[in-house]
């Protein structure tokens, strides 16, 4: 396998999870800060909650 595409993948691997998060965390910032309706709101708190949520998982499936 070429060296630069296995660290590529390695690249991929690793910030795959946390650009996720951070675009999700985007849409429930704008979603809050921009939106006027309940819709809105209700995004910005499921899309709020998907960081924290993964932070809490992430915490208790390391201790065990």
């Amino acid at each position: 396998m070429n060296p630069t595409r296995s660290a590529a993948r390695g690249l991929r691997h690793t910030w795959t999870i946390p650009l996720l998060l951070a675009v999700i965390t985007m849409l429930g910032l704008l979603s809050a800060l921009l939106g006027e309706q309940l819709g809105w709101k209700v995004v910005a708190w499921v899309a709020l909650m998907v960081p924290v949520a993964t932070s809490i998982w992430y915490a208790r499936w390391k201790r065990t």
